[in-house]
């Protein structure tokens, strides 16, 4: 007959955005451990309740000190965060406590096109769409330009003054219902 020490550790993971705001409605994913044998359990997913957070008692094979696990954060509209601990952190009967912050994805493939002006030109600036119901803000040196909401894939920006170092600094933000991503 064969006998397994069995164990568990409580996980707590607490899930909010770049503001320190609850997020709810997140998958919390748990993956890792190994036995004696070297298996790795099958992953589990959770999902986190309106204050951002999930706990839950998980079952601990007596892992070996090589193991570790992985928790990985994800929903729509947000970038994805990855968090690995060790074995250490989950002897039987602890309680392992995870304050993981996700940021609104911003927008993708921002270019300005032509990326070199004379004083009084002006460029274009493009991005990736970043999913529907979103608007837009286009910032130049940390200040928003555009004075109303953009909706389309672009945003015309004209009369730069001169800063040939080190230039102007562009960046676009997409805002959700959520909040605003960074730039």
């Amino acid at each position: 007959i064969s006998i397994r020490a069995l164990g568990w550790f409580t996980l707590n993971v607490n899930v909010t955005d770049g503001n320190g705001d609850p997020v709810a409605g997140a998958t919390v994913r748990l993956t890792g451990g190994k036995d004696e044998t070297g298996i790795t359990p099958a992953a589990r997913e959770f999902t986190t309740d309106v204050n951002g957070n999930v706990t839950a008692k998980v079952l601990s094979i007596m892992t070996y000190t090589d193991s570790e696990y992985t928790i990985t954060v994800s929903k729509n509209r947000y970038e994805t965060v990855t968090n690995t601990f060790g074995w250490e952190d989950t002897q039987h009967g602890s309680t392992l406590t995870k304050d993981i912050t996700i940021e609104l994805q911003g927008p993708s493939n921002v270019e300005a096109t032509p990326n070199q002006l004379f004083v009084g030109e002006s460029t274009t600036i493009s991005w990736d769409n970043a999913g529907g119901g979103v608007t837009y803000n286009v910032y130049v040196d940390g200040d928003k330009h555009n004075t109303s909401a953009i909706s389309t894939n672009s945003y015309t920006i004209s009369n730069l003054s001169y800063n040939m170092n080190p230039g102007h600094v562009v960046g676009v933000t997409a805002v959700y219902a959520e909040g605003e991503s960074n730039v």
